[in-house]
């Protein structure tokens, strides 16, 4: 089968992408036939450095097209999608792909959007009585409140973002318009959510079932984006000490919210555990694959190397 992967892309993320690719790349060898697509630039590449310090270019119906062109004039039968965040990860790529009757990894265009927007998500988790922290959402288009909506400390966030981007935790009014600032940079649309103090936790889920969960300590009290992507800054247990009874009633809730989302391939979720009490607070339908990422730990602990993990992801 011939296999194409597309990385980079337009989003915030986009170092991000090309770091999961990367490290896909380097663990497959090579001598594993894969194209690699730069979706933000439309262009086939060999050379992670060089693409890297390129900038995307304007979607246009141009840039569409040529990305086709390469999926087309290479035979490629099923796409890899590692892209994180924007139109790799909201739907958009997958709707594409669909239109074009190519298999490719992941969720597809219903459950790519639903889990990209976390407002929408927090309200299927609502319906199906998942614990969640209380919510709302801000958009620019209407007027902001002077103060906090919710009880403080609160989280801050854009709705459409991933890896933390644009995240802040607000404990002070005075931090509040600071925070809203910050999001907003990132999204039209911003998520307010009541902070649960505890432990950090994510859960992998995929078609098997649910996976080890990892702990994450970051060394600064909230896990940003500088605790995720730098080394040393976070400390991992992978299995996290969780009680059996409650950490199946935790699984049983992300696999519910697997089934009716219609989420497909491996997925991770972000959740907070308050001494009994857990909190689902997002999904990441296209998890970072980094050496760093949480999903390889987990999986890793469940007993599957890297490279499975990938071809499970590839063929799966």
């Amino acid at each position: 089968m011939k296999l194409a992967m597309l990385c980079g892309g337009h989003s915030s993320e986009r170092p991000i992408s090309f770091k999961s690719a990367r490290s896909i790349v380097e663990a497959l060898g090579k001598g594993f036939p894969l194209l690699l697509i730069d979706s933000g630039r439309s262009e086939v590449f060999t050379d992670f450095e060089a693409q890297m310090q390129k900038e995307p270019l304007p979607p246009s119906p141009s840039l569409v097209k040529g990305l086709l062109s390469h999926l087309e004039n290479n035979g490629i039968e099923k796409v890899c999608i590692m892209l994180h965040g924007g139109e790799g990860e909201d739907g958009h790529i997958q709707a594409l792909l669909d239109l074009c009757r190519l298999p490719y990894t992941g969720s597809g265009m219903g459950a790519s959007f639903l889990g990209m927007d976390k407002g929408l998500s927090k309200m299927v988790m609502k319906y199906y009585q998942v614990p969640t922290p209380p919510w709302t959402i801000l958009t620019k288009s209407k007027p902001l409140p002077s103060s906090p909506p919710l009880p403080l400390p609160l989280i801050v966030k854009p709705v459409h973002e991933g890896s933390t981007v644009g995240l802040t935790k607000t404990e002070t009014g005075e931090q509040w318009e600071k925070a809203l600032h910050e999001a907003f940079k990132a999204d039209d649309s911003i998520l307010i959510e009541q902070f649960i103090p505890g432990r950090e936790l994510t859960l992998t889920v995929d078609e098997t079932g649910a996976w080890p969960p990892v702990e994450i300590r970051p060394k600064k009290g909230l896990y940003d984006y500088e605790s995720k992507y730098s080394k040393g800054m976070s400390q991992y247990i992978c299995p996290a000490e969780i009680a059996p009874p409650l950490l199946d009633r935790m699984n049983r809730d992300a696999l519910l919210l697997y089934e009716k989302m219609g989420l497909k391939g491996v997925v991770r979720f972000d959740i907070r555990l308050d001494d009994e009490k857990y909190f689902f607070l997002e999904v990441n339908t296209l998890p970072g694959m980094t050496s760093l990422s949480l999903v390889p730990m987990s999986f890793k602990a469940g007993g599957l190397s890297y490279r499975d993990l990938i071809e499970r992801i590839f063929h799966g």
